[in-house]
């Protein structure tokens, strides 16, 4: 199995909206079962099967972008908040500046849940444990601490390309960054 075969494919919806992720394997089996409307990259990779009776192998072509049976309307999603999209959207601790590892990183609620906070994107942030600890219940201003960014709710869009971050074709970045709002930080 070669490199690309580890790559996304972006599904699109019927109007061309994207909707989401899927591997490769996912995409081999929409394609065997002829769900795939259109394909809309411009990037190709071709999937190896097995031995046919002739003797030759058996091969299918998968694009990077596929369009899939689903309604065309566009539709405003919120991207989930768990500690991965956190970990990509903020990519360093908001209270010290530093990198985060996976054992050392949380979900830090600005606002504290003790003092009315609520689980939100924009009162979420990624921290350190002993930053988040350090801070503990207090707010920003009794805990004399400071935010170095400030936290924002990603579209969908935006948030498609967060996840898949490193993993993006050309062609696929520039479909997402079609749909995404002109004032969202998308890398």
């Amino acid at each position: 199995m070669n490199a690309e075969h580890r790559s996304q494919v972006l599904t699109i919806n019927q109007g061309g909206v994207p909707v989401g992720w899927i591997g490769w394997q996912e995409a081999v089996t929409l394609y065997a079962r002829e769900a795939v409307r259109w394909e809309a990259g411009e990037d190709w990779f071709t999937v190896m099967g097995g031995w046919r009776g002739d003797g030759r192998r058996s091969t299918l072509r998968v694009n990077s972008i596929i369009s899939i049976a689903q309604k065309a309307s566009r539709f405003e999603r919120t991207p989930p908040l768990t500690l991965r999209t956190l970990m990509a959207r903020d990519r360093v601790c908001l209270y010290c500046g530093l990198p985060v590892s996976n054992a050392d990183a949380s979900i830090e609620h600005i606002v504290p849940k003790r003092q009315g906070g609520v689980t939100r994107w924009t009162n979420c942030c990624l921290a350190h444990k002993r930053c988040n600890n350090r801070k503990g219940g207090r707010s920003l201003a009794q805990a004399k601490m400071q935010l170095v960014a400030v936290p924002y709710k990603p579209d969908f869009f935006a948030h498609l390309l967060l996840v898949a971050s490193g993993r993006v074709k050309v062609d696929q970045q520039a479909w997402i960054e079609s749909f995404a709002r002109k004032d969202q930080r998308l890398s």
